[in-house]
């Protein structure tokens, strides 16, 4: 495991479901070194993770900045600014004449939820009284396609055998 993660104290919550690394990213004034360092860092870890089951991710990165304000400065306008500038993200900061000055990196940390996504796979006896309807069209594929000849079924309704995914191939 790479030296930059720190391992201790991680965090881990429902049954490991939500699992939060503290990252121990060297501290710098330049915040491209500090994305890439923070990328470095969680590698390993996100590589790992996806072998065993898919995930979600989040990578945060605390940053410090700071403005200089007079005596003779509005306040409120002050903050109004301030929180506008805040919303258009860092690039609104230092890049575009905002006034911002990068201070310095406070933290950052990986967060990782496991990941089920929801998807159609294989074939579903419908119960009786959803059959007899003859309302609901349940495609039998070999290939876990199912939804897809769905929404055809939709766009190219077919008269005799709509259950079968032949009908939709030509599509």
């Amino acid at each position: 495991m790479d030296d930059s993660v720190e391992t201790l104290p991680q965090c881990s919550s429902v049954s490991g479901f939500f699992r939060s690394y503290e990252l121990n990213v060297e501290k710098s004034i330049d915040y491209d070194k500090i994305i890439e360092d923070t990328c470095s860092a969680v590698k390993h870890i996100v590589t790992e993770s996806v072998k065993r089951h898919p995930i979600k991710a989040q990578i945060s990165i605390s940053l410090s900045f700071y403005k200089d304000v007079d005596a003779g400065d509005n306040v409120d306008e002050f903050l109004k600014r301030a929180a506008v500038i805040i919303r258009h993200g860092i690039d609104v900061y230092e890049r575009f004449g905002s006034g911002w000055i990068f201070d310095n990196h406070q933290c950052s940390k990986l967060e990782l939820a496991k990941y089920s996504p929801l998807s159609g796979c294989g074939f579903v006896t419908l119960p009786k009284k959803l059959r007899d309807m003859r309302s609901v069209l349940n495609i039998r594929s070999t290939d876990n396609r199912c939804f897809l000849y769905c929404l055809l079924a939709h766009l190219f309704p077919v008269k005799s055998h709509p259950d079968r995914y032949t009908k939709y191939l030509d599509h």
